[in-house]
């Protein structure tokens, strides 16, 4: 899904985005709510793509498993 923001695939990009916002595109995402343009910001958005997938609404994009994988490489070998 393009509306012009770019997708945030590393540790640092996600870092920066406010907290505050991706949470409650989070939220709105994983209550399957439709994307408010009204509160659009690059953070909202990520939060929002992460709630409908966390949800099972939506099935993780190129993006999605990028992020991911930059964070399981920060966590310590378990093994």
């Amino acid at each position: 899904m393009d509306i012009g923001f770019p997708p945030v695939t590393n540790v640092a990009d996600c870092l920066g985005l406010d907290e505050a916002e991706v949470l409650c595109g989070f939220m709105d995402g994983a209550l399957g709510l439709p994307l408010d343009h009204a509160c659009l910001t690059a953070a909202y958005f990520h939060g929002w793509r992460e709630g409908i997938v966390a949800a099972g609404l939506s099935e993780p994009d190129e993006a999605h498993k990028q992020l991911a994988s930059a964070f399981a490489r920060l966590r310590p070998d378990e093994g």
